[in-house]
């Protein structure tokens, strides 16, 4: 699982790079041909740099969010351990825009499962589309007053390097700046997109999961509160991700 940090990292690189390209050709498909001749004193030497057209641009914002929402699944597994394991979901989470989800993850929606005080769940009659904003800003809202709390327990300001919530979205930063420098304002809607479209897969699966179950609060955690997609398919390309039950049942 660890390895998929550095796919990620290889990931946002490769579309900073692809924005870049895209940039440096003014949106045009095609070559730019350079005659360096005059600079270097041989006349006919050229240098051909490629570039990439705005569809190429959205294929590669596009299949880049699938995959690393795909991703994300790991980072959600490693979420659960200590030590090494959970820096490394941490960062992975980090790097996409779900700086929250770790300690959200964890210490909300495991323990408040299916009830109203866990944002993950949908209750019946919600849209995925409905769920995604709720889900997402309801996850790192319980982790900015998790933190607030807990801060305050300890009489250090919550503006500090000790805040969980703010260190975790500083960590997207060099992330942020990357697409920045690549493409400005388009480099950072490229970057909006993959985020946006990582994060709606991992909502989509807190929503396939877990909508319309309901468990009084305080009531033990049981299987029934979970949809299973025990299948081949699951297991051998989402690692599992289908058996819910059991997952929550150990996590």
């Amino acid at each position: 699982m660890y390895f998929m940090l550095p796919v990620f990292i290889l990931f946002q690189l490769v579309m900073a790079w692809r924005v870049y390209s895209y940039m440096s050709l003014g949106g045009e498909a095609g070559a730019v041909i350079m005659d360096l001749g005059a600079a270097i004193g041989l006349p006919g030497i050229i240098v051909m740099t490629e570039g990439i057209s705005g569809l190429n641009l959205y294929g590669a914002t596009l299949s880049s969010g699938i995959f690393i929402g795909i991703g994300i699944i790991y980072g959600h597994e490693l979420s659960h351990t200590k030590g090494f394991g959970f820096v490394i979901s941490r960062t992975m989470m980090g790097l996409s825009g779900s700086a929250h989800f770790c300690y959200a993850h964890v210490y909300n929606h495991h323990l408040e499962l299916a009830s109203e005080d866990d944002p993950a769940t949908a209750p019946r009659g919600r849209t995925i589309y409905g769920h995604y904003p709720l889900s997402y800003l309801g996850q790192s809202k319980f982790l900015y007053n998790m933190e607030k709390e807990r801060l305050a327990r300890m009489g250090v300001s919550f503006i500090s390097w000790q805040n969980r919530w703010i260190r975790g979205y500083l960590m997207a930063v060099p992330t942020v700046a990357l697409f920045f420098a690549a493409g400005g304002w388009i480099g950072m809607a490229v970057l909006a997109t993959i985020w946006g479209i990582s994060n709606f897969e991992l909502e989509a699966l807190n929503y396939l999961e877990h909508y319309g179950l309901i468990r009084v609060k305080d009531q033990p955690i049981d299987y029934r509160h979970n949809w299973d997609n025990s299948t081949a398919f699951t297991s051998w390309f989402f690692i599992e991700i289908g058996r819910q039950a059991d997952h929550h049942d150990r996590g």
